[in-house]
């Protein structure tokens, strides 16, 4: 019988660790670091937009927020800002496709309603403009009922 090799003190907890990374596992500080860093470059990107935005560089804000869109395609902030952008370039199918995606995730307003309305006039859908428009003012008048 061969005597049994030494276990060195640490041998089974490096072990265990190797056996969960293995497994998949990601430490949870690490999982907040990261998306701390991502919320700050998201951050970094919206503020640089806006700039861009208020001094009339629209279509540079887009691209800055195309990007900041792919770093983080949950960012609802980025999406309103986008569909802003687009609107205001006359980019309206980029701007359509970030008023759905905001309607999508429950994020809804007059002033969106009222993007939507200008987009279908634009595109020769009376109906949807008219019902858009509609949609607007009912919102208006709800948001003003809360205030009272």
């Amino acid at each position: 019988m061969t005597p049994s090799p030494e276990v060195e003190p640490g041998d089974c907890e490096q072990a265990a660790v190797r056996h969960l990374l293995e497994l998949g596992y990601v430490d949870p500080l690490d999982i907040s670091a990261e998306r701390a860093a991502l919320r700050e470059l998201v951050s970094r990107k919206l503020d640089r937009a806006r700039s861009l935005m208020a001094s009339g560089e629209v279509v540079q804000a887009i691209d800055v927020l195309e990007a900041a869109a792919a770093t983080d395609p949950n960012a609802t902030a980025v999406r309103h800002l986008l569909a802003r952008a687009c609107f205001r370039s006359g980019r309206y199918a980029a701007a359509a496709e970030a008023l759905h995606w905001l309607e999508l995730n429950a994020v809804e307003s007059a002033e969106f309603a009222l993007m939507r309305s200008h987009i279908a006039l634009h595109e020769g859908r009376l109906v949807d403009a008219r019902d858009q428009a509609a949609y607007a003012q009912a919102l208006n008048d709800s948001q003003a009922a809360e205030l009272r």
